[in-house]
C-alpha cells in the first residue's frame, strides 16, 4: 500500500468490499490498530464472483471475527451478482459452518456499523436483542 494509507486510515468510519484489506497484512494491521472502530465490509458472493476468493469455504470471515474487527456481511449489487443479504449469509452458514452465535453477532456487528445514530441504536437493539 501507498504510504498515504496510514493517514487516510483513521479518518474513515467504513471500508467497503474490504476483502483485500483482510488479505493485505499490512492494511489489516492499519485498520486494526486504529482507535476508532473501522468497519469491514464483506460481500463474499460478489467476491467470488470477481475471483478475489476462488472458494466460500476460505472465506476468511471467522479470522476476522476472532481478532474482533466491526466486521458485517453485506451484498454487492444484489441484482447484478444475484446475490441477496440472506444468499450471502446463506452460503456462508453453508461453507462455513457458521453458527448461531457467529450469525448473531454478525447481525449486531452490522446494527454497530451503521451510520443510525446512537441513540436510535441502542432504542432499536434493546427491544430486538
Amino acid at each position: 500500500p501507498s504510504e498515504e494509507i496510514k493517514y487516510i486510515i483513521p479518518k474513515v468510519d467504513r471500508i467497503n468490499n474490504a476483502l483485500m484489506v483482510v488479505k493485505n497484512d499490512t492494511l489489516f494491521e492499519l485498520v486494526k490498530s486504529n482507535s476508532n472502530k473501522i468497519s469491514l465490509s464483506l460481500c463474499p458472493l460478489s467476491d467470488q464472483l470477481f475471483r478475489l476468493e476462488s472458494f466460500l469455504q476460505n472465506y476468511p470471515i471467522k479470522e476476522v471475527m476472532k481478532k474482533d474487527l466491526l466486521c458485517t456481511i453485506n451484498s454487492d449489487a444484489p441484482a447484478y451478482f444475484k446475490g441477496y443479504i440472506g444468499d450471502n449469509y446463506y452460503a456462508l452458514v453453508h461453507k462455513l459452518n457458521l453458527t448461531k452465535d457467529d450469525i448473531k453477532k454478525l447481525a449486531i456487528n452490522s446494527f454497530d456499523a451503521s451510520f443510525i445514530n446512537q441513540k436510535e441504536k441502542d432504542k432499536e437493539f434493546k427491544s430486538k436483542i
